[in-house]
C-alpha cells in the first residue's frame, strides 16, 4: 500500500512517536515491520532513485524491471538517446586519437628537422656547433 499523508493539516498516528527531520520527507513503513527505526529515504529526489529505495526497504520482495521509471514509449526513446551518445563520445574519443597521433607525428617531424640542421652544422663547422 502506498499512501500520502500532508503533515501541514494532520499529524501523524501519536503511537508511532515519529519524528519528521524535515519536510517533504518520504517513509517505508514495509509489511512485516512496521516499528522503529523508520526508513527515511535520504537519496537523490529522482523517481528511480526512490523506486531502487522501496526495492531495497520493502520486505515484501518484488521485480523491478529496468527502466523501471519509464513507460514504454520513453524506454524506446531513452535507448534511442543512449545509441546517440555512446556514438558521439565514441567519435569524440576518434578524434581526439587523432589529434594525439599528429601531435606525436608533428613533434616527430620537428625532432628530424633539429638533427638535419644540427648534422649540417656539425658538416659545416668541421663537426663542431
Amino acid at each position: 500500500v502506498v499512501a500520502r499523508m500532508d503533515v501541514t493539516d494532520e499529524s501523524p498516528p501519536p503511537f508511532l512517536k515519529l519524528q519528521l527531520p524535515s519536510l517533504p520527507s518520504l517513509v517505508m513503513f514495509p509489511a512485516k515491520d512496521k516499528g522503529p527505526p523508520f526508513r527515511f529515504f535520504s537519496g537523490i529526489a529522482k523517481v528511480l532513485e526512490m523506486m531502487k529505495w522501496a526495492h531495497s526497504e520493502a520486505s515484501v520482495t518484488f521485480e523491478l524491471p529496468d527502466h523501471a521509471h519509464l513507460n514504454p514509449a520513453d524506454v524506446v526513446e531513452f535507448k534511442i538517446q543512449v545509441a546517440e551518445r555512446e556514438q558521439q563520445l565514441a567519435e569524440k574519443a576518434m578524434q581526439e586519437a587523432e589529434a594525439i597521433q599528429a601531435e606525436e607525428e608533428r613533434k616527430a617531424a620537428a625532432k628530424a628537422k633539429r638533427r638535419q640542421r644540427e648534422d649540417a652544422a656539425k658538416q659545416a663547422g668541421g663537426g663542431e656547433l
